[in-house]
């Protein structure tokens, strides 16, 4: 029980800092997209949580269930709130032979645990094909991730059948259940089937194959008349801009903001 109440506190400290980075933050900005433990949908209900916490004691089974929710979701490279110390990881690792075992036993939850020796069918293609998880610390590290990864998958020509299986993936409510570079990417060609006047991005070169040579290609290629606005990131090669924008039979006019 006393790693539960951990728990529980982790859930209520993420909860907490999320009511202050969304006071005010209208729900389609891409903030949550940044932060994708939570919806705005699901953001009310957590405030009203917060507000009735109980000055000493446990939780609530509802509220400890909510809050464990976060706690269990949350990843401290990406989410960097600073929960997730040396103690606290060492009794979860402990904790993990007594849940499996828990799992597996008589009244088991039908839990399926890692064997290097046959697929998952409960984890996603890329981590049973990696046997873990990417290390979101580091700088482009699910970028490269990936693109290595479709490089295998070409090799053993599985490109093709694993995207017509991810056609019956269950995204959640906004897309909440997609990595956050497939809901850029679904984002950016929504975007571009309105066909609008100007094309205003936000780092979308970041989640793009070839970046900024992707975006520059694919504007082109379907808005050659449309004004493009782009924020880009910090490793954009800025050089190419000059040398492609004067190849554009189109109205095209860029403004690049490294940030």
């Amino acid at each position: 029980m006393k790693l539960l109440d951990e728990l529980d506190r982790m859930g209520v400290a993420i909860a907490s800092n999320l009511k202050d980075i969304f006071a005010d933050v209208p729900p389609g900005h891409p903030l949550f997209r940044r932060f994708s433990l939570i919806t705005p949908d699901a953001l009310p209900d957590y405030l009203r949580r917060l507000a009735r916490l109980p000055a000493e004691g446990r939780l609530s089974e509802a509220d400890s269930v909510a809050f464990l929710a976060l706690a269990l979701a949350y990843v401290e490279p990406r989410m960097r709130f600073g929960l997730l110390d040396e103690a606290l990881a060492k009794r979860m690792v402990g904790a993990r032979g007594i849940v499996q075992g828990f799992m597996h036993g008589d009244d088991g939850c039908d839990v399926e645990s890692y064997d290097p020796n046959r697929i998952n069918p409960r984890s996603t293609v890329l981590d049973n094909l990696l046997f873990g998880r990417i290390d979101t610390a580091r700088m482009h590290g699910e970028a490269l991730i990936q693109q290595e990864a479709r490089a295998v998958f070409r090799e053993f020509d599985l490109e093709r059948p694993i995207q017509r299986r991810g056609l019956e993936k269950d995204v959640g409510n906004r897309g909440q259940l997609l990595a956050e570079r497939v809901r850029v990417r679904i984002g950016l060609a929504r975007a571009i089937l309105r066909e609008p006047e100007i094309l205003v991005v936000d780092r979308v070169d970041e989640h793009l194959e070839r970046g900024v040579e992707t975006l520059l290609d694919v504007a082109g290629a379907t808005l050659p008349r449309a004004s493009l606005v782009a924020s880009l990131s910090p490793d954009a090669d800025l050089a190419r801009f000059p040398a492609r924008l004067p190849l554009r039979d189109a109205d095209t006019r860029l403004r690049s903001a490294a940030e």
